[in-house]
């Protein structure tokens, strides 16, 4: 027994939920160009960090795009030195001037097409240091995991051919989920963000987890 007293009573209601993935930590894997998988080292259930590798592809367009570069570089080195040769000579006034200007045309194409070839070799995915260090497969690109978790789809085997831009795998950051309320419309008014929740499952009997709206 208590005695009786006026007093806010906070106004409850039971509704039945679904445990979701949390839509904001939830990382689809998609590769930029088609290639052949060649080797893949994450599996559902496999738990991943950032920039972890899920698989290896071997890309004929980007091996391509990776030699173009490889020359243009040697292009470019090539076409500096003229230029500084042919400026070198004019100071002495030995070569003409048209002869360095044609030398710095020829070494300024050449550095807009090396800085157009590293451009979409970034749209590829490559980082500046990969550009930089291309290895001696230059077919060869990793899909790495753009935010950690735990794999819960691959959709992707080792000799496959893979599409540029189909989903290959997916990444759930499962530190945090969503819970969502089946709530009645006539009560929606009633529930306000930063409303407590507690929840109850049949997974953890006895267990009450707490969130908010």
């Amino acid at each position: 027994t208590a005695p009786a007293k006026a007093e806010a009573i906070a106004e409850t209601r039971v509704v039945t939920a679904t445990i979701a993935h949390n839509q904001d930590r939830l990382f689809h894997v998609t590769p930029r160009n088609t290639g052949r998988v060649v080797d893949v080292r994450a599996s559902i259930g496999s738990e991943v960090k950032t920039g972890t590798v899920l698989a290896t592809l071997d890309s004929t367009e980007l091996g391509q795009t990776k030699l173009e570069y490889l020359k243009s570089q040697t292009l470019l080195e090539l076409a500096k030195a003229t230029y500084e040769r042919e400026k070198s000579l004019f100071d002495q006034k030995i070569a003409a001037k048209k002869d360095v200007l044609a030398a710095e045309a020829e070494y300024r194409k050449a550095e807009a097409e090396a800085r157009s070839l590293h451009e979409r070799l970034r749209l590829y995915g490559l980082s500046d240091q990969a550009i930089n260090n291309l290895n001696n497969s230059p077919s060869l690109y990793t899909l790495i995991a753009p935010g950690p978790g735990v794999v819960i789809e691959r959709e992707m085997s080792k000799g496959e051919v893979i599409e540029a831009g189909k989903k290959v795998a997916t990444i759930s950051d499962l530190s945090t989920v969503w819970v969502l309320l089946n709530i009645h419309e006539k009560d929606l008014a009633k529930v306000k963000p930063g409303t407590t929740v507690k929840i109850h499952t049949e997974s953890y009997s006895g267990e009450v987890f707490a969130g908010k709206v």
